[in-house]
């Protein structure tokens, strides 16, 4: 094999519509043995007011047209999809899809009809994982067949996916663990008269600050974080909570509004001076693969309070760089934060902790792997 490896990304949704799934595929793309050594584009849906074709970053951006919502949405992705891989069977020797949806139907049509290699990355596990969502659509047996027969690699974030996997009788041989990455910050955290500085830009309050960032549905824990926030509130009046992403749920909404301690600041497209001027992350997930805001936020040198789940738990040791806590565990969640609140030299001690352990997640170094396998599987026959 000579040149550089073609890679075809298909995704349901990417830039600038984004999930964790799309941030960190854009990260990898833009690591060094990316750029160096594999020629990427990315296949995906058309959204709303964007074009058919985009250079974003130096990757070419294609978007198939989908019709209707739910079900026949997905199908016309995988069909209009499949005729653009036909049309542009030269641009890539590799599909890697990402989810098990129906990004990986496409990469299995490709497989079959094209003869092409076909990775698929699991993002979720659990109750709310992929493995489990599927099984709960029609024709659940067959998609699950499918995806056992023809992946030629499945790319998982946590043990848990690995469990599921082999439950439905996935081949050890085709389960690879590469864990999501971080881009990792070399400096030193901020003084305290720079980390005012830095609220007095964006315009936070003074105290100890409390950060969540990230999508608020029914699957990141919210509701119980807002529980879990009154019984702070009542102890701990200078403390606020930092809300960060798009919220999806009505209840939430009212729920954060009427708290004069809690600031909800919509979706934000870089939240690393955010993180900087915090003191405290949490996150209350009930699902998770490996969380890119977990990931950010032990680089930024922030404590952490995060729930005892697959994912969470790949990243965070109990009381060694982090809490952890029953998922929907109210009164755990609120007594965590208060100790993290109340103890500053322990929570600095965790904090500084997670910033060496999180060095292993470098996102260059993932690239790295990725790159060793997509070799790999084009020297097999």
């Amino acid at each position: 094999m000579s040149g550089k490896i073609k890679v075809c990304m298909v995704i349901a949704g990417y830039y600038p519509n984004y999930s964790g799934a799309e941030k960190q595929l854009r990260q990898l793309m833009a690591t060094n043995v990316f750029f160096n050594n594999i020629d990427c584009l990315v296949l995906t849906r058309k959204r709303k007011n964007l074009s058919n074709y985009e250079l974003m970053d130096g990757i070419p951006i294609y978007r198939v047209s989908t019709f209707g919502s739910g079900i026949f949405a997905a199908l016309t992705f995988v069909l209009f999809s499949f005729f653009w891989l036909i049309k542009n069977r030269q641009k890539f020797d590799i599909l890697h899809c990402h989810q098990l949806h129906s990004s990986s139907t496409i990469g299995i049509l490709g497989k079959l009809l094209l003869k092409r290699k076909v990775i698929s990355k699991v993002t979720r596990s659990g109750t709310y994982g992929e493995l489990n969502e599927i099984e709960r659509l029609p024709f659940a047996r067959l998609r699950i067949k499918l995806l056992r027969s023809h992946l030629d690699k499945v790319i998982i974030l946590n043990k848990e996916m690995g469990q599921e996997l082999r439950l439905r009788n996935f081949s050890q041989g085709k389960i690879a663990f590469i864990p999501n990455g971080v881009k990792i910050d070399n400096g030193i955290g901020l003084l305290d008269c720079e980390k005012e500085t830095l609220r007095r830009k964006l315009n936070l309050p003074s105290g100890k600050l409390l950060l969540y960032t990230g999508q608020m549905n029914r699957t990141k824990g919210i509701s119980s974080l807002l529980k879990a926030w009154r019984l702070i509130r009542e102890q701990k009046a200078d403390a606020k909570l930092l809300l960060l992403g798009e919220i999806n749920d009505p209840a939430i909404q009212v729920s954060s509004e009427s708290d004069e301690s809690i600031f909800c600041l919509g979706k934000v497209e870089d939240i690393h001076d955010y993180l900087k001027a915090c003191d405290i992350f949490i996150l209350p997930s009930l699902s998770e693969g490996m969380s890119n805001s977990l990931l950010e936020a032990m680089v930024s040198g922030l404590a952490i309070v995060a729930t005892d789940i697959a994912g969470n738990r790949e990243l965070i040791i109990d009381r060694k760089n982090g809490l952890l806590v029953k998922p929907q565990d109210i009164q755990g969640l609120a007594a965590a934060m208060l100790k993290l609140i109340e103890d500053e030299p322990f929570a600095l001690k965790l904090a500084q902790q997670a910033r060496l352990d999180v060095r292993q997640y470098d996102i260059n170094r993932i690239g790295d792997v990725y790159f060793r396998l997509y070799h790999q599987m084009l020297q097999q026959t």
